[in-house]
């Protein structure tokens, strides 16, 4: 049975998974293959939270992301222990002052990072505990050591059950594990394999807006420091500056700000010889001096530049389309999805000061009960950038407003996904999508593109 804080939020896919990988006779060692935003990972919380209600438990979950363990402190139970475990925390843990052996939590959902599981050492301490559930979230993202590392972490009997998320692939991952039970949520399961191509374009909405003489050569700007410092823009983390750029121009002014935290100090390092000048000839230090100081000079135009935009157009559409768009998005409650987390706080800002509540998802304000309780406000705006909304059910919401696009078809079908479109007994989501006019010809290709549910595709 599935915990029952989460169950409210459970579609009936999730609660059946639930259902089958607690029962007593089913396999020990899973593997869920899903799309991303499909609702993996609140499906292993549910199941994390119910084996943690039978005292005293002990549940591992194995994810990059720590967002997605702070979700859960709204749902263990409160007598339980919620540890992230580190390669320090373990060695601190490991021996108490007197230098002898101390407890770890005997109730306690610990989390750790996929990196720390290519250590041999760490695998050595975790096989020390017995682990009444281990959660891989995501098998697609493990190291080749890390993935070695799984099979004796439960061959050895130190996982009673094993629960691995993963997205779909040609080879399926953990191959080495024998007795590894498969379950596939397929695309045709979502719903949208069977709708009718009419019925997903009525789902889609483009509401274009047009750039300013300003902004576009800000954008042009942009386009051209890329250009100029191509060699170096991804050792220098700048190699994205143009999708900042297309989110927003505070997202622009964040970036080029943070860009140029780390470059004045390379700069004045080569400038005074402090490079291991052994190391690297004095052409190289040279050509890289040039191309930095040319970088900083444009980063710098860059912000300077954001501060004396007249219009933020983007902005101006979706303000219009709150205000003055359908009656739907007038009177009921709708997610407006970012991929830049500057931009999502831009937006929250910007938008506090419309007539209607507007609610920012932050990850330490992501509790369960908190985000139900805004769901149900009749005409909230919650804000969400991409990263921030990692394993965060929105499905009660119905519509939803892509703020701005990301050339990764993946990460569109899990904004998608969010909405509950993995349910086939709910009505597909409304989408509305903001598109810089000048983007094609004409301009909805690229978004359908990204989108090929909404296409009929």
């Amino acid at each position: 049975m599935a915990d029952p804080t989460l169950a409210p939020v459970l579609r009936a896919q999730q609660q059946d998974f639930v259902t089958q990988f607690l029962a007593p006779s089913a396999p020990r060692h899973q593997l869920l293959l899903a799309s991303t935003g499909a609702g993996k990972t609140t499906t292993a919380m549910a199941v994390a939270a119910a084996v943690l209600r039978a005292p005293p438990a002990q549940v591992l979950y194995v994810t990059p992301d720590r967002v997605e363990a702070e979700h859960f402190h709204s749902t263990r139970p409160s007598g339980s222990k919620l540890v992230h475990i580190s390669k320090a925390w373990l060695r601190e843990h490991n021996r108490g002052p007197d230098g002898t052996s101390s407890r770890w939590p005997a109730w306690m959902f610990a989390t750790i990072d996929p990196h720390a599981l290519a250590d041999p050492w760490v695998i050595r301490e975790l096989l020390t505990t017995e682990w009444n559930l281990v959660v891989l979230d995501d098998v697609n993202d493990l190291n080749p050591r890390a993935e070695q590392a799984v099979p004796h972490l439960i061959g050895e009997g130190s996982a009673s059950r094993l629960l691995a998320l993963g997205r779909p692939s040609a080879v399926a991952p953990l191959g080495e594990i024998e007795d590894l039970h498969i379950t596939r949520w397929s695309l045709q399961r979502v719903g949208w394999d069977d709708m009718p191509a009419a019925d997903q374009l009525r789902r889609f909405h483009s509401v274009l807006f047009d750039r300013s003489p300003e902004e576009r050569l800000l954008l042009q700007r942009v386009q051209q420091l890329l250009d100029q410092v191509r060699d170096y823009s991804s050792e220098w983390d700048i190699d994205d500056l143009d999708q900042a750029a297309s989110s927003s121009p505070y997202a622009l002014q964040v970036r080029a700000l943070q860009a140029l935290e780390r470059l004045r100090p390379q700069r004045n390092a080569l400038a005074h010889g402090r490079t291991s000048e052994d190391l690297r000839n004095s052409l190289g230090r040279a050509a890289e001096f040039r191309q930095i100081t040319v970088a900083i000079r444009e980063l710098q135009g860059l912000a300077d530049a954001v501060d004396k935009l007249a219009v933020d157009s983007r902005y101006t559409a979706l303000t219009e389309l709150l205000q003055a768009g359908p009656a739907a998005l007038r009177q009921h409650g709708v997610v407006v999805f970012c991929a830049q987390t500057s931009t999502a706080d831009y937006l929250a800002n910007g938008l506090a000061l419309l007539e209607r509540s507007a609610v920012r998802i932050k990850p330490q304000a992501a509790e369960i009960a908190e985000l139900q309780a805004a769901v149900r406000t009749p005409d909230v705006v919650l804000v969400a950038d991409d990263d921030t909304v990692i394993g965060v059910d929105l499905g009660q919401v119905r519509q939803a407003i892509n703020y701005d696009l990301i050339p990764n078809p993946q990460r569109m079908l899990a904004r998608w996904l969010r909405l509950g479109a993995a349910d086939p007994h709910r009505r597909s989501p409304e989408v509305w999508t903001l598109i810089d006019r000048s983007q094609g010809s004409p301009p909805e290709q690229l978004a359908l593109e990204l989108m090929p549910y909404l296409a009929g595709v």
